[in-house]
Order: structure tokens, then C-alpha cells, then sequence
């Protein structure tokens, strides 16, 4: 399957309008730093409301998954930043290391078992 660009538009769109709405909302009740939280929740609440009401179609999920293989790279400044800041926290590491699990290492985990399920069709990640 190649890469439809119409359907990476939309996928692209809908991320960053799910982010900045929840971010707005939660700009709204004084609380932005968990935009990026309510977003991922909020981009959820609407695949899985798609899902009930019509079926995906495997060019959103394949241009998905193609995106996030893509952006990888993205990360690797954060991963840096990271890595220094590791050195400054000392007491505080055991902390920062269980938002950093529970932030990135879970929510990535769990898209690869939802993508799987949808393009294998079984939860099973091995």
C-alpha cells in the first residue's frame, strides 16, 4: 500500500486540531500543561466514536503508522535534553523516570497493540 497524500493531510490535521482544541480547553480552566494530555484522550474519544459508527479505513491507519515510523526522529532532541537533564536531577530521578515511562513508553505500547489489532486483526503483541 503506498502512501496516499490526501489521507497523511487529514491524519496530520486532525492530530494537531485535537491538540490545540484540548490545549485551548485546558488553557481555559488553567491548567495547559496537560493540553498534550487531554489531546491524546480526546483523539481517542474520537477514533473509538468512529470506530462505533463506521469502520476505519486501513489508508488512515497504514498513513498513521507510516507518520509515526517518520517522525521517530523527531525525538531524538527530547531524548538528548533528557539524557543532560538526567544528570541535574539526583534525588528527583526515580520521579522523572516514572512520568517519562508512564508519558511515552505506555502510550506508545498501547498504539502499537490498537495498530496490530486493526491490521493483523489479534491483541496478541508477539
Amino acid at each position: 500500500m503506498t502512501l496516499n497524500l490526501k489521507v497523511s493531510v487529514f491524519v496530520i490535521a486532525l492530530i494537531i486540531s485535537c491538540r490545540e482544541l484540548a490545549y485551548a480547553a485546558m488553557n481555559h480552566v488553567a491548567h495547559p500543561e496537560l493540553g498534550n494530555l487531554a489531546g491524546l484522550f480526546l483523539l481517542l474519544a474520537i477514533m473509538l466514536i468512529w470506530k462505533k459508527i463506521r469502520q476505519i479505513p486501513s489508508s488512515l491507519i497504514f498513513s498513521s503508522s507510516a507518520l509515526m515510523k517518520e517522525s521517530a526522529f523527531a525525538f531524538l532532541p527530547v531524548c538528548v535534553g533528557s539524557l543532560i537533564m538526567l544528570f541535574h536531577l539526583k534525588d528527583s530521578l526515580l520521579i522523572f523516570l516514572g512520568i517519562l515511562i508512564f508519558s511515552t513508553l505506555i502510550p506508545l505500547w498501547v498504539y502499537a497493540l490498537i495498530s496490530k489489532k486493526f491490521i493483523t486483526g489479534s491483541m496478541s503483541c508477539y
